[in-house]
């Protein structure tokens, strides 16, 4: 996900500075493509586990989650979540100590 939205970025940078052709039309029309059913795969594994009448996120992530616990900066890691307007490697810290589920949710807008 970070690999396509970062793809997307040098992309729309350089569609900035030069004219456009129509081979970066295809190039965004796949990375575009790419993501959309990245995000539908991700949205799909968050939400389908149900147990009972209420979806949960599958218990093997939350498991996953707090397992990090002991290398997670919390400030950090809120930091990413509140700035889905900030590309990941732009926050300090965000590297080494956001906890894992919340970075791989959080994509370059």
């Amino acid at each position: 996900m970070e690999d396509c939205t970062g793809r997307i970025l040098s992309q729309l940078q350089r569609m900035s500075t030069q004219a456009v052709q129509i081979s970066d039309h295809r190039v965004m029309e796949n990375l575009s493509e790419d993501i959309h059913w990245l995000l539908l795969l991700a949205g799909h594994t968050l939400t389908m586990d149900a147990t009972g009448e209420t979806p949960l996120i599958p218990s093997e992530i939350m498991h996953y989650s707090i397992k990090q616990f002991d290398s997670v900066d919390i400030d950090v890691t809120l930091k990413v979540l509140t700035s889905p307007d900030q590309y990941i490697h732009n926050i300090q810290g965000a590297d080494e100590s956001c906890d894992h589920v919340v970075r791989w949710v959080n994509v370059e807008p």
